[in-house]
């Protein structure tokens, strides 16, 4: 593919006090990319001043045109955020990058790739890989509902119409055509699920769905490690961001909606028990929970059942939080069978990848150096 006619692919990367050098790995994984077409919007959302300066000498340090960093004087929230990285964005293809995550280096071009498939398309929906890194320990998962679609070429030709049902969920990791923003935006009510409401959003939409396609490869990796103030680890914000969404998507009773709704009801307890934990988390009293488990949950089981929740997520969230960095979503991830082991496929696919295609020597350099963070 000639770069200089191919699509141009905005990246939007909100700043706001990430561990630095989680940072500087996310943006190498941009300069990894064999397609080199692009550019990338830092938003800097008031970051400490440290920080800002930080970000400005690194960004800096590269002499790479392609970058480019707005600064706001205070922090308005990921959602406002990436709203202003849009109407920045000059390319014809929006990405969202969290500073902490990584790309694989054949990410744009995979994206590109799916979008000349269709030219009425809009959105391509990938899945995430989930790396797991803590001290020593590296694992890359991928979530078990969709490694059976990836393997089975008759299941994946399905998922479209599954999808529409509502009875599978759209592929978490969403690009877009700018244009698909005249009709999408992000929602400010929203602070660690702004990504789940975009993607309710156009599971609402026959005619977003009907330019929507999944691609069967994965190229972003979301990153699990220890932290107690990653914006995603922070339970009361998720809690009550479920709540919003509950009460915004269940009004529109949308019959696909309602459907994913209930079944997150029954297979995340964050979701089944979200009243109980809200109920906690706004008046911190014990006896009120108490009270509202013995209101609302009818059978001795499930009384049971919901305390124990509320024990284990006082547990974590006042203890093992604080202490460790550990969160209930690195808990889930670790111990719930959906989410399988991937690292020697995907090594694989990424030794393969380095041995056949041609790149040029910066690119090369940090496509290797992104092996050796994952692997």
């Amino acid at each position: 593919m000639n770069q200089n006619h191919s699509p141009k692919i905005s990246t939007i990367i909100p700043y706001y006090n990430p561990p630095f050098h989680y940072f500087t790995e996310a943006v190498e994984s941009v300069l990894a990319q064999s397609h080199k077409n692009w550019e990338v919007i830092i938003l800097n959302d008031g970051s400490k001043v440290e920080n800002k300066k930080l970000l400005e000498n690194y960004i800096e340090s590269l002499n790479d045109s392609r970058f480019s960093i707005t600064h706001f004087e205070k922090n308005y929230g990921i959602s406002y955020t990436r709203n202003k990285g849009v109407e920045a964005a000059q390319g014809d293809i929006v990405l969202f990058l969290d500073a902490d995550d990584l790309f694989l280096p054949w990410y744009f071009e995979k994206v590109i790739e799916s979008f000349s498939r269709n030219n009425n398309c809009l959105i391509v929906a990938f899945n995430n890989l989930i790396l797991l890194s803590a001290s020593r320990l590296k694992k890359v998962y991928i979530k078990d509902t969709y490694l059976k679609f990836l393997n089975k070429k008759e299941m994946f030709n399905k998922l479209p119409y599954l999808i529409k049902s509502g009875d599978v969920f759209l592929p978490p990791r969403i690009t877009f055509k700018k244009k698909a923003f005249e009709i999408l935006s992000f929602d400010s009510m929203f602070h660690s699920s702004d990504d789940i409401d975009l993607n309710f959003q156009i599971m609402c939409s026959d005619e977003l769905l009907d330019k929507t396609i999944v691609a069967p490869i994965p190229g972003y990796v979301y990153r699990f490690y220890l932290s107690t103030d990653r914006l995603t680890h922070k339970t009361v914000l998720l809690n009550k961001d479920i709540r919003n969404l509950r009460v915004k998507y269940k009004k529109k009773n949308i019959p696909r909606i309602l459907k994913m709704i209930k079944h997150l009801e029954s297979n995340h307890n964050e979701w089944r028990f979200n009243d109980l934990l809200n109920c906690y988390f706004a008046t911190g009293s014990l006896i009120k929970c108490f009270k509202y488990s013995l209101q609302n949950f009818h059978t001795l089981k499930g009384k049971i059942k919901s305390l124990l929740i509320l024990f284990q997520t006082i547990l974590i969230v006042r203890v093992l939080n604080p202490l460790t960095g550990i969160s209930p979503r690195l808990l889930e991830l670790i111990f719930k069978k959906e989410f399988l082991n991937y690292n020697k496929i995907l090594k694989q696919e990424y030794l393969n990848y380095l041995e056949n295609i041609s790149l040029a020597t910066t690119e090369r350099y940090y496509a290797n150096r992104l092996f050796k963070r994952i692997f």
